[in-house]
């Protein structure tokens, strides 16, 4: 039991190599976060998820991050999604004195554990870049005593750096837009039958009536002697996409209903078959 616990010991020498290996450091596809879901004992379910928008795995210590994340890929406004963003050890000791509060360290090595807030966000609106810090919590943990310490020591933090910092519980997640999301993350790419995406989107785009999307889906796959269920797909990466949106995405998607409860986007569909094909 000794030999697998001190595989988590926090050392000066583990420190070190953090720093050497760029954890905390880098944007997009090349940020690297400063604990991985294998530097901790394992305290509930990890999830490990490829992110579109930076082109990388992220690792999430808790089914509330990961439905955040879900969140964060969706939103047009966030541009790049770090996780486990390291904070400044220095500043974060300081504030801890300050405080009077113990800064977290390992009790057998002595040696301070940086804090880490859970996404650091770069948002664009305007045109103009700012960050966000937010930290996932659940409801039930807001009451802990050490939990509103080590809050308070990020807030300070964040405030002294002009950075809008937050918590986030299950409160704040709408569920049934989480679950659309989760359900058609996986469809966001196409690997098969894409070269039939154009074709798609011009039926689309050119449809007479209301037929239900099942329908609409399913005369597309016989028209073209299609394996059932491609033109599903297509429809879902459309919708994974924001190429086409629900007219209230509040609520269960149901692709029983008629197509003209979705609307599409045309320039946003271009762009998506000149991304995908080329054309």
């Amino acid at each position: 039991m000794e030999r697998i616990a001190s595989k988590y010991r926090y050392t000066k020498a583990k420190h070190n190599r953090f720093i050497k290996e760029g954890r905390g450091q880098g944007e997009g596809k090349e940020y690297s976060p400063w604990i991985d879901t294998n530097d901790v004992p394992s305290v509930g379910r990890v999830h490990r998820v490829l992110g579109y928008k930076t082109g990388r795995t992220h690792a999430f210590f808790s089914d509330l991050e990961e439905k955040y994340f879900y969140l964060c890929e969706w939103s047009k406004n966030i541009k790049d999604i770090r996780e486990q963003f390291p904070l400044n050890l220095e500043d974060t000791i300081r504030i801890c004195e300050e405080l009077n509060i113990d800064h977290p360290f390992d009790p057998k090595t002595d040696v301070y554990i940086p804090f880490t807030t859970d996404f650091l966000l770069t948002v664009v609106e305007n045109g103009k870049e700012r960050f966000l810090g937010r930290t996932i919590k659940p409801v039930m943990d807001l009451n802990n005593l050490r939990t509103i310490e080590k809050f308070e020591v990020e807030r300070i933090y964040y405030s002294e750096k002009g950075i809008d910092w937050g918590i986030v519980t299950e409160k704040e997640l709408p569920e049934q837009l989480v679950a659309n999301i989760e359900m058609l993350y996986t469809f966001y790419t196409v690997d098969k039958n894409k070269e039939f995406l154009p074709i798609f989107v011009d039926d689309l785009l050119t449809i007479h009536g209301s037929p239900s999307v099942i329908h609409f889906c399913k005369t597309f796959d016989k028209s073209y002697q299609l394996e059932n269920g491609t033109g599903l797909g297509l429809f879902k990466c459309l919708v994974a996409r924001r190429v086409i949106e629900q007219h209230d995405f509040q609520v269960k998607l149901d692709f029983t209903q008629p197509i003209t409860e979705f609307i599409a986007n045309e320039e946003e569909a271009g762009s998506i078959v000149q991304s995908f094909c080329g054309k």
